[in-house]
């Protein structure tokens, strides 16, 4: 089980214990939130993305710290930032580098017809999710029969 993190918010202090299973899937939901047309929208979309990630890593340990607390507090943009990327740390969600090379063979089988299409936020997350599950698949013949990956980026309806 991994160590708990420290986080400070508005100058306070933030202890973090890993992260629950359900903790796990917010901070994953509130990442892959799309994007839009509109640029407006896309730099609020940014800072929910980070309020409601921070959000569910502090629910289980802090459960006064809602969205809504953090949207309250006078804190910096470096502070919320810092915040935000030891969540992904802590989550492993930003914690293991892929090669560009299986990232560029995940977004090549993405379902995108044509291959000039731009590369989203939302493709490189998937890409990135499904090239992650592929890494942390057992070897052919070393699961258990007939089991199925259920996790980010998998393909199991």
């Amino acid at each position: 089980m991994g160590k708990p993190i420290t986080i400070t918010l508005g100058g306070q202090p933030y202890t973090i214990r890993p992260l629950t299973v359900g903790q796990l899937e917010d901070i994953t939901v509130a990442i892959l939130a799309p994007d839009t047309d509109d640029t407006q929208k896309n730099a609020r979309l940014g800072f929910e993305r980070m309020i409601e990630a921070l959000a569910a890593a502090l629910k289980e340990d802090h459960p006064s710290v809602t969205v809504e607390a953090i949207r309250k507090m006078r804190i910096t943009r470096h502070e919320l930032m810092t915040a935000h990327a030891q969540v992904l740390e802590h989550s492993e969600i930003a914690s293991v580098p892929i090669p560009l090379e299986e990232i560029q063979a995940a977004l090549a089988k993405d379902g995108v017809a044509d291959a000039k299409a731009p590369v989203t936020r939302e493709r490189l997350l998937l890409a990135y999710h499904s090239a992650l599950a592929r890494r942390s698949a057992p070897p052919l013949g070393e699961g258990e029969a007939g089991a199925a990956s259920t996790g980010p980026g998998s393909s199991v309806a």
